[in-house]
């Protein structure tokens, strides 16, 4: 997905899991939409069109997690995309390569979420930390 969104092609995810950490998942690798697998293609159409408009768009019913996910730190849109991948297993090499960046630049972004989780008093020095976080904050499942 981050091949396209960092080509700002937007995204629209048809997912079989309707469940809110899939959504915060997409939305923070980047999507511009989030579909159940199990939903109408009304709404299906609805998303792809607010999206091909330039807007976003969610199931009314996955709309809570969204304000839920609100973190206590705020990251940009790379430091979160950077956050995603890293905790979720991938090296700095790997995330590079997925972003389409150099890997000193992960590694920047990386040390910013590190730094502003722990001026808020929230432990993100390590790898299991950072993961620990992203799942706190329910951009990991």
């Amino acid at each position: 997905m981050s091949a396209f969104t960092a080509r700002d092609v937007p995204v629209v995810v048809v997912s079989a899991m309707a469940q809110p950490e899939a959504l915060q998942a997409a939305i923070a690798a980047g999507a511009r939409a989030f579909v159940a697998k199990r939903s109408s293609l009304r709404s299906l159409t609805t998303a792809v069109q607010t999206v091909l408009d330039g807007g976003t768009w969610i199931p009314p019913d996955l709309a809570g997690a969204v304000l839920r996910s609100s973190s206590t730190v705020e990251l940009s849109a790379q430091e979160k995309r950077a956050l995603v991948l890293y905790a979720s297993g991938l090296t700095l090499d790997m995330v590079a390569r997925r972003m389409e960046i150099a890997p000193n630049t992960v590694k920047h972004y990386l040390d910013r979420v590190r730094d502003k989780y722990t001026a808020v008093g929230i432990a993100a020095r390590t790898k299991v930390q950072l993961n620990q976080v992203a799942r706190s904050e329910g951009l990991l499942p």
